[in-house]
């Protein structure tokens, strides 16, 4: 056999998923859009995950200072410990909390979770090997596809998407080569055999097996320290009533989204509902400057034409802005200006994508310049009515770099 020809085989993905699949441990056959066929096999597994109080990690630390900075705040807690059971529906009892006051305390939790083992073919193992991205570029798009099936007929909502950027942290990879009397096989009589003879799989490491890290950044676990200059307005903001607004609230969870889950499709959502959301609020806010009811505010933006859509509300809050301005303040249009076509070409044409015609393959610079142009545009749609204008604005997050997440459990 000529050194330098491909090398085809089965390829075995194993990951430990940080929540349960409600489904029997079994073998499960997937559409595989390459090779037409893939396994699933699901295992339930229960272990447990620990939290505890001032006990670092052994190594290079930063949290010296941090523990000494925080004595002169910190109150001594006296030790005590508690199991906590939870009771079945059968009568039975599991374990599932042991927690430990105390400033060493901390809590260890009953944590089960799904052994997954994806098995696909593979053109070229030897080539496949040397490249780990490769194998999970190939591999994600296969756990998500079983899991998105599996989340909507299930509706269980402790399941979720994953990526080599969160969920998890290794993926262990094993091979098969495929003999040459294999070669000229279908796939789907391969993955068959599977089914009805035992087959080796190379399990050691560097001799047709690797292992892929998913290495955390400290970008998501170290403390961001809030800017000094921030300290005074949020003291102040502090001992006030307040709401957050809806926008602002759709946006930070647009940052969650995009940073945290790595979901960029809702990430794009839900910074295009936050310009919507503050949109209506500014319309709302300007019809009770001109005179209008609650109420009456209310039932104008329910059922007049003329506020239906968000076509219609951005020419109508152009026009209560320049008729507030009267002359006496600065106005500057909104449609019709380049702020229009960013935000339409950013914000609202990749949220119609996802939307309409259910498209998914955002990237993660998609979904920021998403989050960065609905920021700028409520920014300048809210600083055009000074009366109007949020105390506190949000800063377009332009010096965000994506990082791997930590799990989320």
């Amino acid at each position: 056999m000529n050194p330098m020809s491909p090398t085809p085989g089965f390829l075995t993905v194993i990951v430990d998923l940080p929540f349960l699949l409600g489904l029997p441990n079994d073998t499960y056959p997937i559409h595989d859009p390459i090779k037409e066929i893939a396994l699933i096999q699901t295992i339930k597994r229960e272990g447990s995950r620990a939290f505890f109080r001032n006990t670092p990690i052994t190594g290079p630390t930063p949290f010296a200072d941090l523990e000494m900075k925080a004595r002169e705040f910190a109150r001594l807690q006296q030790p005590y410990s508690y199991i906590i059971t939870s009771q079945f529906p059968d009568g039975g009892q599991h374990a599932t909390l042991n927690v430990h006051t105390g400033n060493s305390g901390g809590f260890a939790e009953a944590k089960p979770y799904t052994e997954l083992h994806l098995t696909f073919l593979d053109n070229d193992l030897t080539k496949t090997l040397k490249n780990e991205g490769g194998i999970m570029d190939r591999a994600g798009p296969l756990l998500n596809a079983f899991l998105d099936k599996y989340r909507l007929v299930s509706q269980d909502y402790r399941a979720s998407r994953v990526g080599d950027g969160k969920n998890f942290y290794l993926a262990t990879v094993h091979t098969s080569t495929l003999q040459e009397d294999e070669r000229e096989i279908p796939a789907r009589e391969l993955i068959q055999r599977l089914f009805r003879q035992p087959r080796t799989f190379h399990a050691e490491i560097g001799r047709g097996a690797v292992n892929i890290l998913g290495v955390n950044s400290a970008t998501g676990l170290l403390p961001n320290d809030l800017d000094p200059t921030l300290l005074p307005p949020l003291r102040r903001l502090l001992g006030t009533e307040y709401t957050l607004l809806l926008s602002y609230d759709l946006l930070l969870e647009a940052h969650r989204a995009l940073q945290l889950t790595k979901d960029y499709k809702l990430a794009i959502v839900h910074a295009a509902t936050a310009v919507e959301a503050h949109v209506l609020h500014l319309l709302y806010e300007t019809l009770m400057l001109q005179g209008s009811t609650p109420s009456n505010a209310l039932n104008i933006l329910d059922n007049d034409p003329d506020y239906s859509g968000m076509k219609n509300r951005l020419q109508r809050l152009d026009r209560h802005t320049k008729d507030y301005a009267n002359g006496k303040l600065p106005y500057t249009a909104f449609l019709g200006t380049t702020r229009r076509t960013d935000w339409d070409d950013r914000v609202n044409k990749p949220r119609n994508r996802a939307m309409h015609a259910g498209y998914s393959g955002f990237t993660w610079h998609d979904a920021k310049d998403s989050i960065v142009t609905a920021t700028r545009t409520i920014i300048f749609l809210d600083n055009r009515i000074p009366a109007l204008a949020h105390p506190i604005q949000l800063t377009p997050p332009t010096s965000l770099q994506p990082y791997a997440s930590p799990i989320l459990f």
